[in-house]
């Protein structure tokens, strides 16, 4: 599964963890859809189709059947049609556009048009779209990286070792500080929790070699929302945290961009499909149980609730 994963590398943030196509469930608000984002529907046969090139075309995808790991792939299918949903609202907001030739660059990159649907697992014919989808997806990070900053209050909940995620007790405290806000320091502090009480901005987290938090729901979440979430899954640690404020600066000037350094694609990947966060909660994403759950935290497809990346508890001053 490990060289079948990093294969998929360049599109595995479109995945999400998501059921086998053939398992039962009752469809979302309308039974032949894949998914519902906003009022637009992804129609079931379309990811159907697209799991069937994927199998007759991707040794790889035909292995993982045999051995009943197909979700990946599918997760993979249904994620991007979501994010390209997502991303025709953000890009008319933010008017975004994406030149020709980046397109261009992106297909070679990935091995040229008769090498890319297999390196990146979709068929030809949604080749140009999904290239161009990845390219906005950087370019909206780009635009966002150095313009948000968030006040945090809360601490993290870590185990001894990886075999205790510790994300009972994580949820737990987050539940607490949600119910009673205003003693939010005090309760991180509880059991001698070091208290966070800081501004996080991502481009200074990605300077400091902390990308996974950079592109995490901490920058998405609105204030007074309690973010729980394990921004290494390697790592047994968690972050509670509630968002007392988050500002989004004026965008930077021509001179500014032009001084700014270049920041890593990957980077501007994950902060970019973060940023379509909000975008989600806006017009909504409802998942065909049979795929799974919308995670808004992984900003992904999830089996379950229990398999979700983490949770986002709004605080009692935050309820309407």
């Amino acid at each position: 599964m490990g060289r079948i994963m990093r294969r998929f590398a360049p599109t595995i943030a479109l995945a999400g963890s998501a059921l086998l196509i053939a398992a039962c469930g009752e469809g979302p608000t309308r039974a032949s859809s894949a998914a519902v984002v906003g009022d637009e529907r992804i129609p079931l046969e379309r990811v159907q189709d697209d799991v069937r090139w994927l199998l007759n075309n991707i040794p790889e995808v035909r292995q993982a059947d045999d051995e009943g790991n197909l979700g990946l792939y599918t997760r993979h299918v249904v994620q991007s049609y979501v994010v390209s949903e997502l991303l025709e609202v953000a890009a008319e907001e933010e008017d975004l556009q994406v030149d020709r030739e980046v397109v261009d660059e992106r297909l070679e990159a990935w091995g040229g048009r008769d090498e890319a649907p297999a390196m990146v697992g979709v068929p030809p014919e949604r080749l140009e779209r999904f290239a161009t989808d990845v390219a906005l997806i950087e370019q909206l990070g780009e635009h966002y990286l150095d313009r948000i900053s968030v006040e945090v209050i809360g601490a993290e909940v870590s185990a001894d070792t990886p075999d205790d995620p510790m994300r009972e007790q994580a949820v737990a405290l987050g539940e607490e500080i949600a119910a009673d806000p205003e003693r939010a320091a005090e309760l991180a502090g509880d059991e001698g929790r070091r208290v966070i009480d800081e501004t996080f901005t991502p481009a200074e987290l990605v300077a400091g070699g902390a990308a996974e938090l950079a592109t995490s729901a901490l920058f998405s979440a609105e204030p007074g929302t309690v973010t729980v979430i394990q921004p290494n899954p390697q790592q047994p640690v968690w972050l509670v945290a509630l968002i007392t404020d988050r500002t989004v600066d004026a965008a930077a000037g021509d001179d500014d961009v032009a001084e700014a350094p270049q920041a890593d694609p990957n980077v501007l990947y994950g902060f970019g499909l973060r940023m379509l966060a909000p975008v989600a909660e806006e017009v909504g994403v409802e998942i065909n149980p049979r795929y799974g759950v919308w995670d808004p935290v992984g900003m992904s497809i999830a089996e379950s609730e229990e398999h979700t990346f983490g949770e986002l508890i709004p605080s009692r001053t935050a309820q309407p």
